[in-house]
C-alpha cells in the first residue's frame, strides 16, 4: 500500500509538472521569436525617436549657449566699463565664432562651384 502511495504521488508530481514543462518551452519559443522580430524594431523606433529629438533640441540649446555666453561676457564688461559693454561682447565673440568658421572652413573637403 505505501509503495502504490508512493507511485501515485510520483504519478501526481509528473502530471504537475508537464504542464509546467510545456509552458515554459511554449514561453521560450514565444520570447525567441520577439527576440528575432520585435527587439529589432523597437530598438529601430528608439533611434528614430531619440534622433528626431536632437535633431530638434541641439540647435536650440547651441543658441541658448550662444546668447548665454553673449550675456555673460556683456555682464562682465560692464562691471569693467559700463560704456561700451554691449559692442565689446559682441566684437569678442564675433571674432570668436569668425576664427572658429574660419578654421572649419579650411579643413573642409571638396570644392566650392
Amino acid at each position: 500500500m505505501a509503495d502504490q502511495l508512493a507511485s501515485t504521488s510520483n504519478d501526481d508530481n509528473e502530471d504537475i509538472d508537464w504542464p509546467t514543462q510545456i509552458t515554459r518551452s511554449i514561453v521560450g519559443y514565444i520570447d525567441q521569436i520577439r527576440n528575432k522580430t520585435t527587439r529589432p524594431a523597437i530598438i529601430a523606433s528608439r533611434g528614430i525617436v531619440y534622433g528626431l529629438l536632437m535633431i530638434i533640441f541641439l540647435p536650440i540649446a547651441v543658441v541658448l549657449l550662444v546668447v548665454t555666453l553673449i550675456r555673460s561676457t556683456s555682464f562682465l564688461f560692464a562691471l569693467w566699463s559700463d560704456t561700451h559693454a554691449v559692442w565689446a561682447s559682441y566684437a569678442l565673440w564675433g571674432a570668436v565664432l569668425f576664427i572658429v568658421g574660419t578654421i572649419l572652413f579650411a579643413k573642409r573637403k571638396g570644392s566650392v562651384s
